[in-house]
């Protein structure tokens, strides 16, 4: 039994060393599979963190764009007043030519009919000393055939 028992107990031996050999591999591989799940689950944060970051980004240039469509919308807006104002000013300016033209002729007609006046009173101021001197001469030539008629 000795023999038996021996040959027993070191076959025993040899299976228990070898089992706790192969639970140490399995412990380690256990390891290694709680390392690759913890790696993995670390990748798919940063994955997720990297979705979550790229969908920030998106948004953020979704943003930008509707703000630069906006300002490019106020810019338009903007040229077009100023389009608008530079042809009423333009047409405000050719009014006020026109109009500086026009007080330019009507400049000329006064200057015109003041010369037109003044020719006017100069001839009336003549024909009026000439009426007065003709009374004179009537008067004086009444009273010389007056005095003629009773010499």
């Amino acid at each position: 039994m000795n023999d038996s028992s021996g040959k027993t107990r070191n076959e025993f031996k040899g299976t228990i060393s070898s089992q706790k050999i192969e639970f140490n591999k399995i412990k380690q591989e256990i390891k290694l599979l709680e390392n690759k799940i913890e790696l993995n689950l670390n990748n798919n944060k940063k994955i997720e963190m990297k979705l979550m970051n790229n969908n920030e980004i998106k948004e953020q240039i979704d943003y930008n764009i509707n703000t630069i469509k906006e300002a490019n919308k106020t810019a338009n807006e903007i040229i077009d007043r100023n389009n608008m104002m530079n042809t009423e000013l333009k047409r405000q300016g050719n009014v006020l030519l026109n109009v500086h033209l026009k007080m330019g002729e009507a400049e000329e007609n006064l200057s015109t009919i003041q010369q037109l006046r003044q020719v006017m009173q100069n001839r009336d101021l003549f024909y009026r000393l000439k009426l007065y001197a003709m009374a004179i001469l009537l008067f004086f030539a009444n009273i010389l055939v007056l005095y003629i008629k009773f010499k």
